[in-house]
């Protein structure tokens, strides 16, 4: 779609520079950016509000969680309302952040992969 291939890949090399080891070392921050983001949202977030009001947590953490997807294309932004409501169920059942670091992760680099 015209809208991700505007926005994405974030990173594109300069012509000096060769694809590899750059685009492994980009992607490599970019894991970074996602686990931390996962543990915030998946982790702290919700599992403090679980505690208190439990599954409604989920509802709770998702508005900000598609807020920071608001400067997106549109199909994204739509798409992490039900992405973050996924990811936070299995956060909760998994009782870990962490798969939905990886997944996350897992998208961002097939949109990466298909947009260069």
């Amino acid at each position: 779609m015209a809208s991700f291939k505007a926005q994405y890949p974030f990173y594109t090399p300069n012509a000096w520079e060769s694809f590899w080891p750059w685009f492994a070392g980009w992607e490599a921050l970019y894991l970074l950016h996602f686990v931390a983001l996962e543990f915030f949202f998946r982790g702290f977030a919700l599992h403090a509000l679980s505690k208190h009001i439990g599954s409604l947590s989920i509802a709770v953490m998702v508005v900000p969680y598609t807020m920071i997807h608001f400067a997106k294309p549109f199909p994204e932004a739509i798409g992490s309302i039900a992405a973050g409501t996924i990811l936070s169920v299995l956060s909760l059942r998994s009782k870990s952040a962490g798969w939905g670091g990886v997944l996350h992760f897992a998208v961002a680099l097939t949109i990466d992969g298909l947009t260069y």
